[in-house]
């Protein structure tokens, strides 16, 4: 078989990126049951943490998605299950960003049912929660993340991994609640975005996407505000404001007159 698509491959100038990718693909489903069948489920396992570099490349998830399944099921069978639920998360995630819904559900159910007697971690809620919002659920979203920062808030966070990750979820939350405009600007900038930019401070972290968070929440408020101050709505509040200053200050000043006349 080895020799079959390195063959197929040594044509891969003659043949079109529809056949070089589904070999690739198995090239690559190959390479994990040589390494699993070969090596210690350690050694398997420290391989396998690569998948973080699939979501770097230009291929599509449909070419991802077999080497991904075989790749879950051998973590599985060797009994990894940290690395497992770290592959099935980021399974989830390359889903999610190609718009193949089910398939990121059906990530998340299995990761669910890696340990169904541990407790989800934020990062995992929070994916679960991009994912409702793709459906469309974005009630059900904003309500997953803001649950679980009300439940984590004044809890001590005992990794840098938990810092970042609650950073994240309130960058999420920000960004949500302004979308669904369910809360206030100022609630937006001082309940969400500047308490991830605060916890980036404090554990002295890269915390670029929170301040682009904020940045970018304040530059939309400007916007905003330009908008509706060159606006002609605004224009004629404005012209018909002016027009009931002047026409008070007429009635204030008959009043004045009026009230002097009678005290003479």
């Amino acid at each position: 078989t080895w020799q079959s698509l390195a063959q197929q491959l040594r044509e891969a100038p003659t043949l079109s990126h529809h056949v070089v990718g589904p070999l690739l693909s198995r090239l690559a489903c190959l390479a994990d049951l040589s390494r699993a069948a070969t090596g210690s489920a350690e050694r398997f396992a420290s391989i396998a943490s690569d998948t973080q570099r699939w979501q770097l490349g230009e291929c599509s998830f449909a070419l991802l998605e077999q080497p991904l399944a075989l790749r879950a099921v051998l973590l599985r069978v060797l009994g990894c299950e940290s690395q497992l639920r770290a592959h099935l998360l980021l399974q989830a995630q390359l889903a999610r960003r190609a718009g193949r819904v089910q398939a990121a559900l059906d990530a998340l159910y299995q990761l669910r049912e890696v340990d169904a007697s541990q407790m989800p971690s934020l990062r995992e809620l929070c994916e679960q929660a991009r994912v409702l919002w793709k459906q469309g659920e974005s009630e059900r979203a904003l309500r997953l993340v803001q649950h679980q920062l009300n439940a984590l808030d004044g809890e001590p966070l005992s990794a840098a991994a938990d810092q970042q990750s609650l950073r994240e979820a309130y960058c999420l939350a920000g960004r949500w609640v302004s979308r669904t405009r369910s809360e206030s600007s100022v609630v937006v900038r001082e309940q969400y975005l500047k308490r991830a930019t605060a916890l980036a401070q404090r554990s002295g972290a890269d915390g670029g996407r929170a301040w682009f968070a904020l940045a970018r929440h304040l530059d939309q408020q400007h916007e905003q505000l330009r908008q509706m101050l060159s606006s002609p709505e605004w224009t004629a509040s404005q012209r018909l404001r002016y027009s009931r200053q002047r026409q008070l200050a007429a009635v204030r000043e008959r009043l004045e007159s009026g009230a002097s006349e009678l005290s003479a």
